[in-house]
Parts: C-alpha cells; sequence; structure tokens
C-alpha cells in the first residue's frame, strides 16, 4: 500500500482518537464520505483511517447503521524487564506514542508479560515457548535501511527466527584498574594486549597482593570468544574448548574480587558497566589477542511480544518505536551501550576520560556463539564455565563435562542429518527403483 496514504490515513485516526478520547466525538460519528470531505481526502484514505480506529478499539463499524465511538479505557500493558530500568520512562513515553491510553505495568512474571525485555543471556533458554518470532517481513524492513548496525539483530536470532528488537548492545571488554596498571608497567598499551602479557599481568597482580580479573558475570562469553579465536573463527571444536579451559586454568586462581573496590587489574564488562558509579579510576582495553587475532562476546538489550499478548502485531509496532532516535540517545545516555541507530551511536562516543573508541572498534569482533551450538550444548558449556569460575568443581570435572557436551552436539547434529535425510526420501536412488519396481 502506498506510504503516503497509510500516513494520512493515521494523521487522520490521531486526530479522531483525541477528538474521541476528549469526548468532542461520540455515539454516531461521520460517516467515510462526511471524513473524506472534511480531511479533504480521498474516500479510500478515509476509509483506512477508520479502520485504524476500529482496530484500535477506538470505534464499532456496524454494517448498514453506521460507525459509533467507543469509551477508550485505559489500558495496561505489562511489562517483564529489571525492576531498576533507568529508563522506563522513556520507555513509558514511546509507549504513549503508540497508544495515548495505555499504562505500563512492571511485571517480575514473565508468564504474564504482554511485553518481554530479554538480554544477550536469553539465547540461554528457549525463545518459543515464551514470545511471537518477529514477522520477517518487519525484520527485513529493518535490515534494509541504513540507520542500524545489521549484525547485531543477530543478537536474539535463534532457529530461523528474530525473537525482538535490540535497542541496544556492546562488545564485552577489558577494564583496568589506572591506578594498579601504573605500579606494574608504567607504559601499558592496551591496542597491543595479547593473551601472553594479559596473563604474566595477571601474575604480577596476585604476587602484589591484588586480584587479576573480576569475570562480572561474563566468564562464558570470554571462554567461548577464547575458543573460537583458537579455532580461526569457525565453531570451536572440543580440542579449542579444552585450549580454551587451559587458558581459565590459569586465569581462575587470580580471579574473584570485586573490581569496583580498586584491588582488582582487570574486569570483563560491556559498555553499560554497573560499577561505574562507584569507581572511577579505570581505563578501557580490548580483549587480549591471541596469534594476532581477536572475537568478543556481547551483551544486548531487546523488547519482545510474549506469546500471551492478545494483540502481537500492534506491539511489534511498539517494539520498532525503541528503534527511534529519541528512544534511542534516552536508552544509552550516560554510555549505557550502543545504539542501535548508528548517529545515535556515534554521537555518543566520548574519549575524554576513557578509551571510549574501543567498544565501537570492537564491533566487527562480535561472535555469535548460539549460531555454534545446539540450545542444550550451550546450557551445558555455561554451567560447566560458571561452576568452574565458582570453584564449584575442579578441572578435570570440568574438562569431561566439555568432552560430554561436545559428545550431546554431535549426537545431535547427526540426529538432524538423518531426520533431514529422511524428508527427500524421494529423491533416493534406491527408493525411486523400489518404486518402479
Amino acid at each position: 500500500m502506498n506510504m503516503q496514504l497509510i500516513n494520512k490515513s493515521q494523521s487522520i485516526a490521531d486526530d479522531l482518537y483525541e477528538k474521541i478520547r476528549r469526548k468532542e466525538l461520540s455515539g454516531h460519528i461521520p460517516s467515510d464520505k462526511k471524513i473524506a470531505q472534511q480531511y479533504h481526502v480521498a474516500l479510500m484514505t478515509a476509509n483506512k483511517a477508520l479502520k485504524i480506529l476500529e482496530k484500535k478499539g477506538a470505534v464499532i463499524r456496524i454494517p448498514r447503521k453506521g460507525t459509533f465511538a467507543a469509551e477508550i479505557v485505559q489500558k495496561e500493558l505489562k511489562v517483564f524487564c529489571n525492576s531498576n530500568l533507568y529508563y522506563f520512562e522513556a520507555l513509558e513515553e514511546c509507549a504513549k506514542k503508540w497508544d495515548p491510553e495505555v499504562k505500563l505495568v512492571r511485571t517480575r512474571s514473565a508468564a504474564e508479560a504482554d511485553l518481554l525485555q530479554w538480554t544477550t543471556f536469553t539465547p540461554l533458554l528457549s525463545h518459543s515457548t515464551k514470545a511471537v518470532p518477529f514477522p520477517k517481513s518487519r525484520e527485513k524492513k529493518l535490515r534494509r535501511m541504513d540507520r542500524f548496525w545489521n549484525s547485531m539483530f543477530d543478537l536474539h536470532y535463534r532457529d530461523g527466527n528474530l525473537y525482538g528488537i535490540p535497542y541496544f548492545f556492546s562488545p564485552i571488554l577489558l577494564y583496568y584498574n589506572r591506578s594498579l596498571m601504573g605500579r606494574l608497567e608504567k607504559d601499558f598499551s592496551p591496542v597491543d594486549l595479547t593473551m601472553e602479557h594479559f596473563l604474566e599481568l595477571t601474575v604480577e597482580a596476585a604476587k602484589a597482593g591484588y586480584c587479576g580479573l573480576d569475570f562480572c558475570s561474563h566468564a562464558v562469553g570470554f571462554f567461548l570468544s577464547i575458543a573460537h579465536v583458537l579455532a580461526g573463527g569457525k565453531k570451536p571444536e572440543l580440542e579449542h574448548l579444552l585450549q580454551s579451559a587451559d587458558i581459565f586454568k590459569q586465569l581462575s586462581p587470580r580471579s574473584g574480587g570485586l573490581f569496583s573496590e580498586g584491588k582488582t587489574l582487570f574486569a570483563l564488562s560491556p559498555r553499560h558497566a554497573n560499577f561505574l558509579q562507584d569507581f572511577k579510576e579505570y581505563d578501557i582495553s580490548p580483549l587480549p589477542k591471541i596469534n594476532g587475532k581477536r572475537y568478543c562476546p556481547a551483551a544486548s538489550c531487546t523488547f519482545a511480544v510474549s506469546s500471551h499478548a492478545e494483540d502481537p502485531e500492534s506491539l511489534f509496532d511498539l517494539c520498532e518505536m525503541t528503534l527511534e532516535p529519541e528512544f534511542q540517545q534516552a536508552a544509552t545516555r550516560n554510555k549505557y551501550g550502543i545504539a542501535m541507530d548508528r548517529n545515535s551511536a556515534m554521537n555518543s562516543m566520548d574519549t575524554a576520560a576513557v578509551r571510549d573508541d574501543f567498544f565501537f572498534s570492537g564491533v566487527k569482533d562480535i561472535i555469535f556463539p548460539h549460531y555454534d551450538y545446539q540450545l542444550d550444548t550451550l546450557q551445558e558449556i555455561s554451567l560447566l564455565v560458571s561452576d568452574y569460575v565458582k570453584k564449584a568443581i575442579d578441572e578435570a570435572d570440568f574438562k569431561k563435562g566439555l568432552h560430554k557436551a561436545m559428545q550431546l552436539q554431535i549426537q545431535s547434529e547427526n540426529r538432524q542429518k538423518r531426520f533431514s535425510s529422511l524428508l527427500h526420501y524421494d529423491e533416493h536412488p534406491a527408493l525411486l527403483a523400489g518404486q518402479a519396481s
């Protein structure tokens, strides 16, 4: 449908909606023809405007009797999100533009939510049981635009479907304690940091009575990014996971401190680090290189439409509105992640105090581990890494668990291949020969 027609129809619908809300229009409202005359538009445009109002529940159209104004009541939209989502007010403003009568209510129960705020950790869960896939037509439209970091849509992709639109993201890089680093290595150059040098620095920190690394809940991503480098950018196999485990064996005894307390040399964190308000004596470094190459995990947030929502199609409109510059700037103020809107993102870059530019140059190095493994495998690897970092399991159990996880991955892949071959049985020469006889 012509975009100009849609815009005119929407404008008329918005105007009529306000009149109905303010009780300026009630009971029997003007016909399509009279509305077309009043707004100086084609009859088709007026008809489309009334359909928009009908979809919103603002009017009731009765055949052969006409169109009647409905009572507009405030609707509650339940949002599953973090209780201290600081930009909730910006989301409320966004929702008001979407529907002036909507009221957002936070809930900690995903089962009763209409809208779900998800992070990149959510690929460890089953999307399909919780959310409605984002429509392919809408996805293609967004990917065709030049405004966005298109590859970042893949952060919330699973089994061929996009579940929600990420409104900000960030590579996970290294923060380092400037004061402590100055005592250990005055001429430290983050650009040249290698894995060997990184491990040596954590040793020196430990010798000086400090902690080497604060994983900050990002141990799993770091583990898989190391394995990804060792695999040459391809899907890590068992040997690469075991090599990554060897590196973690060296790091684990030197980890566990809180970076915000000022007694830890490094911390893994995205741009929206939660300790920025508590600890200021830091700077940024890319992740260490291995054989001249680095990859990094990412953090992101998205709004997905719950499978319990009554009107998913309408909520997809609201999700798309979070990509508008006004919301993008509000959600990422104070460097809280990188906006999906490129202009909003680049305008927020500030290198006056720290190497903020590393987050932007690190976008090209982001990996998508949920493309490498089946959901069960990824969950198992994540649990193993978490347990090992917490020292809940020893090295032998860690590596034994990785062996088991990859065996499950191979079994799952083989099962899928066999099942796929069954779907194409009619192309099998032997079967065709049997049918001919």
